[in-house]
């Protein structure tokens, strides 16, 4: 009588308790049948672009997170109305798309938006792109 009382009153800690052990024996027994492909596995290199080129259709991504050759990168992409800097092609020079306006009038607002971010800034170059 002992027993039954026993199992009606920790029905759910014995059933939780099966529950535990079988799934650790069910892993045991996969790891232990995957052991030698697990060690096999040979690891492939991600692939990295190290530079990104003026191309439609690909947007375009800051590269190298806290490199000193790319400080405008937090601060890009940045748009106005005249133009949109997309983001860097290789290292201080910046890829801009023109909405409106002439080249020589974005490069001066571009200049002048740099100088407002780093001031004394002359490494900076522009490329304009479709």
């Amino acid at each position: 009588m002992k027993t039954i009382e026993f199992i009606k009153k920790y029905q759910i800690i014995l059933f939780l308790s099966f529950f535990v052990v079988v799934l650790i024996v069910l892993k045991l027994i996969y790891n232990n049948g995957n052991k030698n492909q697990v060690d096999d596995k040979v690891l492939i290199p991600t692939p990295t672009l190290s530079r990104l080129t003026p191309t439609k259709g690909i947007s375009y991504e800051v590269l190298n997170d806290g490199n000193p050759d790319y400080p405008l990168k937090k601060l890009l992409p940045y748009s106005t109305d005249k133009f949109k800097i997309i983001g860097y092609d290789d290292p201080f020079i910046l890829v801009v798309r023109i909405k409106s306006g002439t080249n020589i009038e974005v490069e001066k607002e571009i200049r002048e938006w740099i100088e407002k971010n780093i001031p004394g800034d002359k490494e900076h170059k522009i490329i304009f792109t479709d």
